[in-house]
């Protein structure tokens, strides 16, 4: 059977098709409007190396630097490694108990010392509040672990936010998902049925004495298909 034979056949059982269709449709738009929207907040965190380092001329002496020009590898590894443990269950657990989003994603730009925090929440301000905490548990996260290594102040690393914002408006891919999953189906169910009386209708008029017109035979596969 090729696609004319199938469009013959749709065609054919359209008032069979056709209510299914309109009846998927009207489920699909029932069965989502109780999905809430989705907002997302993203941020960026830089990573920022010690302030000042030995001076170059006066032995003992310090001198202040720019971190902004003095980008060090380290610096990349320090974003690794704390994107990492902000991705763990224990971080989860707390934005969990202080209310906020537990739906969010870090990851660190490529060959750069920046974390970049995404969140996805029922609205736009807990959306943002869970980018601002997840900022502050990098940094907190920063400051110990250095606190643990007795590292000297004017030698440790810090971190700058360097933007955070909810972006764009509400994202309703959830919902147009389960409106597209919920029409296909009904939509397969309706093409199926079709082909289902298609079928019963040959074998009908393929049966010995089976000459009866397509309107008749049509009207009794419906019933009998009713009364299965």
């Amino acid at each position: 059977m090729d696609v004319f034979d199938a469009l013959r056949v749709i065609a054919r059982w359209w008032f069979v098709a056709l209510p299914m269709l309109v009846l998927s449709l009207v489920a699909a738009i029932v069965l989502s409007s109780g999905i809430a929207p989705e907002y997302q907040a993203e941020g960026s965190v830089l990573f920022v190396g010690p302030l000042v380092r030995e001076s170059t001329t006066t032995p003992g002496e310090t001198e202040a630097i720019n971190p902004l020009l003095e980008q060090p590898s380290a610096l990349t590894t320090a974003a690794v490694i704390s994107s990492l443990s902000m991705s763990s269950p224990q971080v989860a657990t707390i934005l969990a108990d202080e209310g906020l989003s537990t739906d969010y994603e870090v990851g660190v730009e490529s060959r750069t010392p920046i974390l970049l925090l995404l969140v996805r929440a029922d609205s736009r301000d807990l959306a943002t509040a869970t980018a601002l905490r997840l900022a502050e548990l990098v940094d907190d996260d920063v400051r110990l672990r250095q606190e643990a290594a007795d590292v000297p102040l004017d030698q440790r690393v810090t971190t700058n936010v360097i933007g955070l914002s909810a972006v764009g408006g509400a994202d309703y891919g959830g919902r147009n998902r389960i409106r597209l999953a919920v029409f296909i189906l009904g939509a397969g169910t309706s093409f199926g049925l079709a082909f289902l009386l298609e079928g019963l209708r040959n074998r009908r008029t393929a049966a010995p004495g089976g000459s009866k017109s397509d309107d008749a035979t049509a009207a009794d596969d419906v019933a009998s298909l009713v009364e299965v």
